[in-house]
Order: C-alpha cells, then structure tokens, then sequence
C-alpha cells in the first residue's frame, strides 16, 4: 500500500527511500496521494519531484495540473526558484492543445515578473506545441499506413492497380 508506504518513509526520515516514495505518490492513481507528497512535513524540494513526475505523465497529468492551479500561491511561497522552474518546465510534456492552453492562461500573468520563469515558460509551451506537431503527423502517418485507401472515385470500392510490367528487352549490337 503506496499510503502506509509514505507513513513508513516519513516517520523512519530514511532519505534514501524518499524520491522513490515521492515519485510513486506522484504517478498514484490515488487522487490523496499528491497531496500528501506535497505535505509540509516534506521538504518542499523534495515533495515538488512528486509534482513533476506526476505532470510529466499522461495518466496523472490533468489531475496534477488542477491540484498545482488550486494551490499555486502556497507551493509558490514554499519553493525554491529552481523547484517552480522545474514545474514550469513539465509544462513541455502538454503536448495537447487544450492543456498547453489552460497552463498558458494560468501561467503567463504569475511568471512575468520574473525573467527566468517567464523564459522558462516561454520554451516549454515551445517544446509542448512542437510535441503536438509531432504526434500530428505521427497520427497522420499512421491512419495512412493502416487504413485502407478511400475509394476510387469510379464508385467501384476497388483502387485500381497499376500492372508491373518489364522493362524493354535492351538492344544489343
């Protein structure tokens, strides 16, 4: 149990278990699990992994997203700058428009103040918005490869095919 888990490693203060417990808590399907990884009996900086392993997958990442906006001002009056680059920065993974979007909006006015964020910012909608295009045209690309061709437009249903024929014999001398 990933719960009793966490109450092991946090009462024992064994550090080397801890990313490994944080991490876990993060990609938990648990929706308590996140919020006891950022529990301020964790150092911060080692609770934000949790948050990040859990933006950075598909799975967890809606859930991680709306847990970071409801509490942004707390986790960012507990983090270290390079800890809220770090959650700015998994913002790369949001290959989806609409998610890209949403962090967009929320991010833009609450980083602007400060040049590393924002720069931050900027390259990880860069990134996300190139994994879109990405998965795009792998998506096309494959719909190609494994549906049928569309209909010729004869009505038949059948595409036609182009008979291999040989080359001319060549003319020797």
């Amino acid at each position: 149990d990933l719960i009793a888990l966490y109450q092991r490693a946090l009462v024992a203060g064994d550090r080397s278990v801890r990313p490994a417990v944080l991490s876990a808590l993060g990609v938990s399907e648990d929706p308590t699990a996140l919020a006891l990884a950022l529990d301020e009996r964790w150092p911060p900086s080692e609770g934000v992994r949790a948050l990040v392993a859990a933006l950075s997958e598909r799975t967890t990442r809606e859930r991680a997203w709306a847990f970071a906006e409801a509490r942004w001002d707390a986790l960012a009056a507990r983090l270290t700058t390079e800890d809220l680059l770090d959650v700015i920065g998994a913002v790369s993974g949001f290959c989806d428009d609409a998610p890209r979007q949403r962090a967009a909006r929320f991010l833009r006015p609450r980083v602007s103040a400060s040049v590393g964020a924002a720069r931050t910012l900027v390259q990880s909608l860069e990134e996300a918005e190139e994994c879109g295009r990405r998965a795009r045209v792998l998506a096309s690309g494959l719909r190609a490869l494994l549906l049928p061709p569309p209909p010729e437009p004869n009505g038949s249903g059948r595409s036609r095919t182009v008979p291999h024929t040989a080359p001319p014999p060549a003319n020797r001398p």
